[in-house]
């Protein structure tokens, strides 16, 4: 996977360049690890990806599916499944 060329959609060029770092970091140590594996280490991240300004749910959107990139077919769409939970529930 080119991180570079994955990170060049202009859906990033207003997100901080600590969270492209934190991104492209995290896409490195997360290549080959389980769907669970990914999991425990985004929450390293997490504090990096969730600062600074607020980011859109385009961007947003935009950052979990390069979240993902490395996961199986079906580990995505229970990914998927899991984030509108969690959107349906913050929305209630």
């Amino acid at each position: 996977m080119d991180i570079e060329n994955l990170l060049k959609d202009d859906i990033f060029k207003n997100i901080e360049p600590e969270r492209i770092e934190a991104l492209k970091s995290f896409l490195q140590e997360s290549q080959g690890k389980s769907m669970q594996e990914s999991m425990m280490l985004m929450m390293k991240y997490n504090k990096v990806l969730n600062t600074g300004r607020k980011i859109s749910k385009s961007e947003r959107d935009a950052i979990l599916e390069v979240l993902i990139q490395n996961v199986s077919e079906d580990e995505k769409s229970q990914f998927r499944g899991m984030i509108k939970m969690i959107e349906m529930m913050n929305n209630t």
